[in-house]
């Protein structure tokens, strides 16, 4: 019976959770550069595409086509009321925080229809939009 050897794929796997990680550091890095891809995944009752009203919908629709034409990179220099992001301190939500989110998930509001924000976190390129605020209910503004 000896030591056994670490399996280098299950390492490699954990490195790149960690965010401390210089693997980690880079997959973010990186995925600066990438186009954003949207996701309703986790959208919330009560805050999806089903609630908004039409013109909602039909903005909601083209700033995911225009936005997914940029990259992230792009998005973070543009300003937080244009074509940007803000991020959104958990503790101004005035909705429940849904499990999906960890306690070291940054929230992030990008506007869609002049400052109605849609309010999701990103995972690589990947936003997971969790509401879509068209009433202004889900943090204080």
């Amino acid at each position: 019976m000896g030591i056994k050897k670490p399996d280098i794929v299950a390492r490699g796997a954990f490195q790149a959770k960690c965010p401390d990680c210089l693997i980690y550091r880079q997959i973010k890095e990186s995925s600066n550069k990438k186009n954003p891809v949207f996701s309703l995944r986790y959208i919330q009752k009560g805050f999806g595409v089903d609630e908004c009203p039409d013109g909602d919908k039909i903005a909601l629709l083209k700033k995911m086509a225009q936005l997914s034409q940029t990259t992230w990179q792009d998005i973070f220099q543009s300003s937080r009321h244009g074509t940007g992001q803000e991020k959104i301190d958990k503790s101004c939500l005035k909705v429940p925080l849904p499990a999906c989110v960890k306690d070291d998930t940054n929230l992030i509001a990008i506007r869609y229809n002049g400052l109605a924000p849609m309010i999701g976190f990103r995972e690589d390129e990947v936003f997971h939009i969790l509401w879509i605020d068209f009433n202004f209910k889900v943090y204080k503004h």
